[in-house]
């Protein structure tokens, strides 16, 4: 049977919604067809691609929401002087910084100042002995209404750096992912690859909302950027390989738009939780419905038949074609089979 017959009798099948005999197997000559045969368009392999894809929708959230959970807000030196002597957040921003500066205030004797009150202060300056330059900030206030990591931790003017780190943590966790995950998924296999890191995705996740400090908090958004990349790559290899060429530009093409569907959810969701912690929360909860994995998720029976392991590919097809209400030939001569196309 070449190809195209073995096309037909899979989509007659589908038709019909009957399990379908079993065929000669000496016409299968390669494994797209025994895909075929299986039922690359069976409600079981429709049902995984979209799980797979499911992923790409709770991945953006975690990968793009270092902006939200880090928003900067507006920032000035706070000098407790002026503050235990009443005055207004804006007279100390006028008087201590009047260029608007966020990190450095004049070097005035702010003690003299407060004793003296604030418009005694502006019209007579020379009252307040003045050193010609500026000096960092002892401590700092932050505009109201902005709950992010920035204003929990200070992350500005001198601890920059570490707000840096945050911003590239999505990124290592991409880079370090994109050298490691082809070679666990080429030796390991694409299930269990995708089931660890669904496993700890979530975990990691809320990891990260109860962060005590900066360092924890990069650490664990390097874990999570890490196995979302792991979920994401596992699930689009278990994708393609499910598929006959003909069909893998499609269901490619559909893949991404669980991508474009998180990311516009991410900034939706931004928008109504405004404190971090809650926000990470948010982001991370949806990624529970992930753990369907374990139970839908089948190994590649590609994969297993180069690697060999023919028996366990026999098995992974029968469920496959089970499912789809497809019937295999008997099992020697399936095996035969694989062992003849895959050996």
């Amino acid at each position: 049977m070449s190809r195209e017959e073995a096309k037909a009798v899979a989509e007659s099948s589908d038709k019909k919604g009957v399990k379908e005999g079993a065929v000669d197997v000496k016409s299968l000559h390669n494994f797209e067809d025994v895909l075929e045969m299986v039922g690359t368009t069976g409600t079981f392999n429709i049902l995984v691609i979209i799980v797979c894809a499911a992923v790409g929708f709770v991945t953006p959230m975690q990968i793009l929401s270092a902006g939200f959970l880090g928003t900067i807000p507006d920032h000035w030196c706070q000098v407790e002087q002026l503050v235990d002597a009443n005055w207004t957040q804006d007279e100390i921003r006028s008087f201590a910084a009047p260029n608007n500066e966020s990190c450095e205030v004049l070097d005035y004797d702010y003690g003299v100042a407060a004793q003296l009150g604030y418009s005694t202060a502006m019209e007579h300056p020379g009252l307040v002995p003045l050193v010609n330059r500026t000096v960092p900030c002892s401590s700092r206030f932050f505009a109201p209404g902005i709950l992010s990591i920035v204003n929990e931790w200070d992350l500005v003017c001198d601890r920059l750096a570490l707000y840096s780190t945050t911003i590239a943590a999505a990124q290592i966790g991409l880079f370090i992912s994109s050298l490691l995950f082809g070679y666990l998924l080429d030796s390991l296999g694409r299930r269990i690859v995708i089931r660890i890191c669904t496993a700890l995705f979530v975990p990691c996740g809320l990891l990260i909302a109860v962060s005590v400090n900066v360092h924890m908090y990069s650490f664990f958004r390097v874990c999570v950027c890490m196995c979302g990349f792991g979920m994401y790559l596992g699930g689009f290899v278990l994708s393609m390989e499910l598929c006959t060429p003909s069909q893998r530009s499609l269901v490619s093409s559909y893949y991404v738009i669980p991508w474009a569907i998180g990311y516009m959810a991410t900034a939706i969701i931004a928008y109504v939780v405004h404190y971090w912690r809650y926000l990470q929360v948010a982001l991370t909860l949806p990624a529970a419905v992930l753990f369907i994995n374990f139970f839908i998720i089948p190994e590649s029976p590609r994969w297993l038949v180069q690697r060999g392991r023919h028996e366990e590919a026999l098995k992974e097809l029968q469920k496959m074609a089970d499912k789809n209400k497809r019937e295999l030939p008997p099992s020697d001569q399936m095996l035969e089979t694989l062992r003849r196309i895959c050996p």
